[in-house]
């Protein structure tokens, strides 16, 4: 056996450890939603291929220009590439932080520029490539007593390069580009059909409730304060939101004025709040137990006080919530699946009645977010990933591969994903998703902004920054959560 085959050998036996080192970097800027192992070996088994594909070639090519016997010089080009993979980590760190800061833009900046991007990628590579493969082949040369013509092996290893770079870049576009099928993305939506629907919100940079038309116009500042999470009452008159320090704030549109209602210690959500029909009373469920229990507290805004009920809930009760009945001395409180029937007397003491399986409930519309909860480190809340309208259903997963999802008649007509790289993971997350009445377009958000889908048309557009979105609708009361004993 030769010497340069000898080389070849050592060089290959090495050559799965470097290339491992080199896709520790996940494809994509949310991969930590996967294990690091499938990512590596899965880009492994992608790259390794290719390199000896690519080697192979820019070795005939080099081989040819120099007059140098093919097997000769197939040990140089091996060497170069492997140099030149290791050499790509930094680019395809720079790569990966680019994908990260896309994914923090909208849509729009994302997608339109996706091309630009990655030609400044495929760029970077190919000048790390030139000037890796070049010196490194030198330096072999000089440990192996070979001895190349400078200029002439810099030719042959541009021309070589440009070559392989020509073949593969429109593979490697077409490869790892997102998947989706959206046909258009605009910065605004000035294109929403009439009627415009009405939308509240959490602004993404004044943190603020806000409310705006999903053409983009109308906007305004329902409570200018730093709100987390919220309920407003049905006539929009009074609100409880979560604020500074995770508290609890009661506020009057009218007046304007904000009130201090709680300071709880655990995870609170609007559930476990409730509006008086005639904005008198605010109800609340306080924690006062390490076991669940919660003690029933009422609220006057005017008098600003606050009476402790005799209602306590059982111990380990999950899923608590309580609403108003259109009677302002009538609620309704669920422990787990049973409701009760509460009735409050003058001095503020309390009957309660289980209601029965068949017996109609009167719930008072107050609206928030109050569907199935998630929490995190230091936030939490309440989330919507189904909608359904006459025979369309819309539905975002979360998690690596976080899309959008549009089916009718139970069949799937539409797609939509930040996914681009060779794995295909998800680069942002896909969160509330609502079809409107018009069951033509649906509402969307990410991290960033809330989006407009019009789904005939396959187009999405930018309503606002921000998150946490409701419409004023039975979606978004305690109605359903008070009716059905699992959410969608």
């Amino acid at each position: 056996m030769g010497k340069a085959s000898k080389t070849f050998i050592r060089i290959g036996k090495v050559t799965p450890l470097l290339l491992l080192g080199s896709f520790f970097i996940p494809e994509t800027a949310s991969a930590d939603a996967i294990s690091i192992a499938i990512i590596a070996f899965g880009g492994i088994a992608i790259i390794i291929p290719i390199t000896v594909a690519i080697s192979l070639l820019e070795g005939y090519i080099i081989g040819r220009y120099l007059n140098v016997a093919y097997g000769d010089i197939l040990v140089f080009s091996f060497f170069a590439n492997i140099i030149s993979s290791i050499a790509g980590v930094p680019v395809k760190a720079a790569n990966v932080y680019i994908d990260f800061e896309a994914s923090s833009k909208s849509l729009y900046d994302s997608f339109v520029f996706y091309p630009w991007m990655f030609a400044f990628g495929v760029v970077l590579y190919f000048i790390v490539t030139i000037t890796t493969e070049y010196p490194a082949i030198l330096w072999l040369g000089r440990k192996r007593a070979v001895s190349f013509e400078k200029e002439k092996l810099f030719h042959a290893v541009l021309i070589s390069n440009i070559v392989t770079y020509v073949l593969l870049t429109p593979l490697y576009y077409y490869s790892t580009r997102p998947i989706h099928d959206i046909s258009q993305f605009t910065q605004d939506t000035k294109w929403a059909r009439k009627p415009y629907t009405r939308l509240i919100y959490v602004d993404e940079k004044t943190k603020q409730l806000q409310s705006i038309d999903t053409n983009g116009n109308n906007i305004s500042t329902l409570i200018p304060h730093e709100v987390k999470d919220y309920l407003l009452s049905k006539d929009i008159q009074y609100s409880v939101f979560r604020g500074e320090g995770n508290n609890l704030f009661a506020y009057d549109f009218t007046t304007k004025k904000r009130t201090l209602l709680a300071k709880p210690t655990n995870e609170y959500f609007m559930n476990q709040v409730a509006i008086s029909p005639g904005g008198e009373t605010i109800a609340f469920l306080k924690l006062i137990g390490e076991y669940n229990i919660y003690r029933l507290i009422l609220f006057q805004p005017s008098q600003g006080i606050h009476i402790e009920t005799n209602y306590i809930t059982g111990k380990d009760t999950w899923r608590t919530a309580v609403a108003w009945s259109s009677l302002e001395n009538l609620l309704y409180i669920k422990e787990g699946k049973v409701i009760y029937k509460v009735t409050l007397s003058k001095d503020s003491n309390t009957v309660k009645h289980k209601v029965g399986k068949s017996e109609k409930l009167d719930v008072h519309l107050d609206y928030g977010r109050n569907n199935s909860s998630w929490s995190d480190a230091d936030d939490w809340g309440s989330s919507y990933s189904i909608s359904l309208c006459k025979k369309r259903k819309i539905g975002s997963s979360s998690g690596f591969d976080s899309s959008l999802y549009v089916w009718e008649n139970k069949r799937k007509i539409l797609k939509f994903a930040d996914n681009s790289g060779l794995l295909h993971l998800s680069n942002r997350p896909i969160e509330d998703a609502l079809l409107l009445p018009n069951c033509e377009e649906a509402i969307f958000n990410d991290q960033r902004s809330i989006y407009l889908l019009d789904i005939h048309n396959k187009k999405i557009g930018e309503i606002t920054q921000g998150e946490r979105f409701i419409t004023i609708s039975e979606r978004y009361s305690k109605l359903p959560l008070f009716t059905k004993e699992e959410e969608e």
